[in-house]
């Protein structure tokens, strides 16, 4: 997979989450997880994904949720969530 020169990991987690939308927030976020670790040559277990999400202490509420139910708020929540694993 080739990246533009400014491509953005966030991005890829809020593109991946949206692209499993019919999933939980808690489960398409640690698909997405796994997958920029894959594209980061890392690799990571879906066990250290959940880590690494428990880790966001993310409301438990807002993880129950599917994409389709996300409010603007929790977009932007996610979206600083996203910007915060990718650093």
């Amino acid at each position: 997979i080739r990246h533009k020169e400014n491509w953005d990991p966030w991005r890829f987690i809020i593109k991946e989450i949206y692209l499993q939308k019919t999933k939980k927030l808690k489960n398409s976020l640690m698909e997405a997880v796994i997958n920029l670790s894959r594209l980061r040559n890392r690799g990571m277990t879906k066990r250290e994904a959940k880590e690494t999400i428990k880790a966001l202490r993310l409301n438990s509420k807002l993880l129950e949720k599917t994409y389709m139910e996300l409010t603007l708020n929790d977009l932007k929540t996610i979206i600083a969530v996203a910007r915060s694993i990718t650093q």
